[in-house]
Parts: C-alpha cells; sequence; structure tokens
C-alpha cells in the first residue's frame, strides 16, 4: 500500500510504534474526535510492518446498472415477486436480505412503490369488527395513581431466559387445485409441502393428481430436506393416503397422520398454500403483459427462493427459512431480476447461424441459475427450450430498469397504472 499515494490525495497518515490512523482532511487536530478512514495495528508477527484492515467496498451488481433508489427499490420489489412492504421491511431488519447491495429499510419505507400486482395477490376481504360502530356499554375503567413515596431508584437489569428448542421433524403437505392452463411440460398442480421447524415453504409442478406423481414430488422434497438434516419425523397430510405413499413413508420410517374431513385447520398445509397462492399471484401479476402462462410453471424456483427469503426460520428467528436450509443467500453470485420480463440474450459467434445473424435472441427471464456463477434461466422462444446465459439485456415494462437518471413523470405514472386489461385477457 503506497503511503506516498494517500498523502498525495489530500490524507494525512499518523504511525506510532503500535498503529497507524489515516485520515481524510491534510490538516489534522488529534486532539478533536476525528475518525481516521483507514486503521491498522502493528502485530508482532509481521514487524516491522503494519495490517490494515481495508474498507468494504460494496459494488452493486451488473444486473442494475448504476441504479437511482426509486428504480432500484422498485426492481427488487419485483424480483421479490412484489411482496408486501410490510414482510419486505420485516425481512430486510432481520437481515434476511444482507447480500442484496446499496438497499435500506429508510429507502424501502420512502421508495416502496404502490404496486397493483401485490394488491392483486394479497389482498383478502376486510376483517370484521374493526372500526364498530356499535357503542361499548360497561364498567368504568379504574384509575390508578401512582405513588410519590416510592424513592427508589429503578436499576436496569439484563433479564437472560434459557429454553430448550424441540426439533420436532413435522411436515405437512396438500396440493392446489387445478391452474388456469395447462404448463409447457404438462403439468397442471402445485404439490406444497410445509416443514414446520425451519417454516420452510416447498412447491414442486404436478401434473396429475394421481399417487405416481404425489409420490414422486413428496420423495424429491423428503431427500431435499434430509440432505440439510431436517428428515420428516411426523407427516400429516389429507384424509385419505394411497398405499403406495404409505410404504414409502413405512420404509422410510416416517410417521403419518391422516387430516379427519373437514378438519383443516389440522394441517397446517392448507395455510402455506394460502401463502403460496398469494405470493405467487403477486409474481404472475408482475410478469409482462405477453409472458406466456403456460411457462408458469418454470417460474416456480424462484417463488420459492424469494417467499423462503422472506420467511424467518422457527428454531432460529434470526435467519431466514431459506438461510435455514441452504445457508446465507448471495446475492452478487446468483443475481435476481423481475420475473417474466422480456430480455435479449447474447449468442456467441458458434452459436449463431452464420456471420450475418444477430448477435442476441429473444427471450422471456424464468430466473437464477444457482448452481451457476451470474447466470440467468431464459425461455428461447425462437428454439422454445430453456438456456442459461449471463450477457443479458433487459427489456422491463412496468418497472424501468435502474439508470443513472431520475425517471420521467410519465414513466413513473407507467408503473403505478399498468394496463391491467392485457393481464385480463391472459387469465381469461
Amino acid at each position: 500500500m503506497s503511503v506516498g499515494k494517500i498523502c498525495d490525495a489530500g490524507c494525512t497518515a499518523i504511525f506510532d510504534s503500535t498503529s497507524v490512523k489515516i485520515y481524510q482532511n491534510k490538516h489534522v487536530n488529534i486532539t478533536t474526535k476525528n475518525k481516521p478512514i483507514i486503521y491498522g495495528t502493528r502485530n508482532s508477527l509481521t514487524k516491522p510492518l503494519y495490517s490494515i484492515q481495508l474498507p468494504t467496498i460494496h459494488h452493486i451488481n451488473t444486473t442494475i446498472h448504476n441504479p437511482t433508489i426509486r428504480n432500484r427499490v422498485a426492481f427488487y420489489h419485483k424480483a421479490l415477486f412484489s411482496p408486501t412492504v410490510a414482510t419486505w421491511l420485516n425481512a430486510h431488519k432481520n437481515k434476511f436480505l444482507e447480500s442484496w447491495p446499496a438497499i435500506t429499510a429508510t429507502q424501502i419505507t420512502k421508495y416502496a412503490p404502490f404496486s397493483i400486482a401485490t394488491i392483486q395477490g394479497h389482498r383478502h376481504a376486510h376483517r370484521s369488527n374493526i372500526r364498530s360502530t356499535k357503542s361499548k356499554t360497561g364498567p368504568l375503567p379504574l384509575t390508578y395513581t401512582a405513588s410519590t413515596n416510592n424513592t427508589e431508584e429503578i436499576v436496569r437489569t439484563n433479564n437472560i431466559f434459557i429454553d430448550n428448542i424441540e426439533i420436532t421433524g413435522r411436515t405437512f403437505s396438500d396440493q392446489t387445485g387445478r391452474f388456469v392452463c395447462p404448463s409447457i411440460s404438462g403439468n397442471n398442480y402445485v404439490f406444497v409441502l410445509y416443514d414446520f421447524d425451519s417454516n420452510s415453504i416447498h412447491a414442486l409442478p404436478i401434473p396429475t393428481r394421481k399417487k405416481e406423481h404425489i409420490v414422486s414430488a413428496f420423495q424429491k422434497i423428503v431427500k431435499r430436506l434430509t440432505l440439510k438434516g431436517f428428515k420428516p419425523q411426523l407427516h400429516k397430510l389429507d384424509n385419505e393416503t394411497s398405499q403406495l405413499m404409505s410404504t414409502y413413508m413405512d420404509n422410510e420410517q416416517i410417521k403419518y397422520e391422516l387430516t379427519p374431513t373437514g378438519l383443516h385447520r389440522r394441517n397446517l398445509a392448507e395455510r402455506a398454500i394460502q401463502t403460496f397462492k398469494n405470493h405467487f399471484i403477486a409474481g404472475l401479476c408482475s410478469t409482462h403483459p405477453d409472458f406466456p402462462l403456460n411457462l408458469w410453471d418454470k417460474l416456480l424456483p424462484q417463488a420459492e427462493l424469494t417467499l423462503n427469503l422472506l420467511r424467518p426460520s422457527r428454531i432460529q428467528p434470526h435467519l431466514s427459512a431459506y438461510a435455514q436450509l441452504y445457508g446465507p443467500f448471495q446475492y452478487n453470485s446468483t443475481p435476481i431480476a423481475p420475473p417474466g420480463i422480456k430480455v435479449l440474450l447474447h449468442e456467441r459467434p458458434e452459436q449463431r447461424n452464420n456471420s450475418w445473424s444477430p448477435h442476441n435472441v429473444q427471450g422471456w427471464y424464468l430466473g437464477p441459475a444457482m448452481h451457476h456463477y451470474r447466470q440467468h434461466r431464459i425461455w428461447v422462444p425462437a428454439t422454445n427450450a430453456e438456456r442459461i446465459g449471463d450477457t443479458v439485456t433487459w427489456l422491463p415494462h412496468h418497472v424501468h430498469m435502474p439508470t443513472s437518471t431520475a425517471p420521467r413523470k410519465e414513466q413513473n405514472m407507467e408503473y403505478l397504472c399498468p394496463n391491467t386489461s392485457q393481464n385480463r385477457k391472459r387469465w381469461i
């Protein structure tokens, strides 16, 4: 590290026998409370050198090129499948999204967009007995007068609580209703499994509700949970099960219980399905109006990822449900973009038909490639297949791609008031 270049840049370096301090200004008054921008110590193992811990520089991923705050917040909101602002804010305050660059809780609160997709997926009927106009009569509350003779000082103490957290190994599963259209892979339903300990929700597409397809999806999720140390011990499912499912659970030494007919509250998968469907519908409403709806099952991995990123773990509340199973999510390694937006995927020279072919092919963004470094899953209509690429040009619609300049007023109105008529046609 060149001290001369630091001093030439207008900084001041002060060395002594045990430490080094570098200040930003040329004229530093040591008696004041000026904080050094770089601090180092002299370690006996490295004498006569000084060990300096350089400050961490957070680089915004190339997915969002030099964004403004408003566009960056809107971009992240869409990438998370348009959750409610309260859910997003709680996840950020609990540091579940710590690796997402250049975003703070204050920015989320101030610039959180008014998203129609969020309302489409998360709106429910108003609860009863709220702000009721009925008069409530009853005994008057007792008044309390504080004692003025109490001269004891209030001493603040640190309370420590110790508790045993039981790993129950409970899981719950059920299937959703038929989707509005078959997927391009022939899937019509979603198998949803809820793990109680990690508080995670898992979703896999299935073609039918036949026992073979349900058992196959259940086996995949059980294998995934077992590898992460959360093998199911007690599984609760619907009021009936097939002999194939019972045989598999007996072979895996998994106890199971059947839910009585009509008592859906005993199967927590019912609530998990509602939470998942709200999240997935909001994500589908965030897609491009021309996005093929028969690609809905291709969006399930990103929907499951973002949903578990926003949920706290039950046995370790300071971790997200995703981090409890797979470890911390690194946004810089696997960046995420809004689902179902139009992109241009770069084709290398050996992939083109001839030397005069365009350098890019149009496609649809499906989600991040989790086993690749900074790569994306793209559906290419020209070949009717999925590709993985790194050089992508984004063509967003409702949310504008973050740029170095503030968007115009009419551009913001496009996000606030999207063309819902085209979305309505897709659902019909």
